[in-house]
């Protein structure tokens, strides 16, 4: 039996060992989140508020609903990718899409599995 480690890559080209909860060597995408963190230094400040009000504004329906064609409020704003895989992503627009709760827990149990 070959005693080599496996590898696999990460989003940012990084090099990941192949077991589940492996951390990134480069940029660090797996590490265990500390819930004792609070929101704003999660990255969810002041800055961050004013934006999801605005995106909400703009957006005022859930984006996942509309494209099944259902007409829902979306209550909630979504990162595309998240702040701790591109931190420098966490203010931009285009990154952002607007969410129903249901639709916005149901990404975050996909991403989870």
């Amino acid at each position: 039996m070959c005693s080599y480690m496996r590898y696999k890559l990460c989003r940012c080209g990084g090099v990941k060992q192949d077991a589940r909860g492996s951390v990134c060597l480069k940029c660090g995408a797996g590490k265990p989140r500390d819930k004792t963190m609070k929101s704003a230094e999660r990255g969810y400040d002041n800055a961050w508020n004013r934006l999801s009000v605005r995106v909400r504004t703009e957006q005022p329906l859930c984006e996942v609903c509309l494209e099944s064609g259902i007409v829902t409020a979306s209550t909630e704003v979504h990162h595309k990718v998240t702040i701790e895989d591109a931190p420098w992503l966490r203010l931009e627009r285009s990154n952002l899409i607007s969410l129903c709760n249901g639709c916005h827990r149901g990404i975050h149990a996909a991403a989870t599995t």
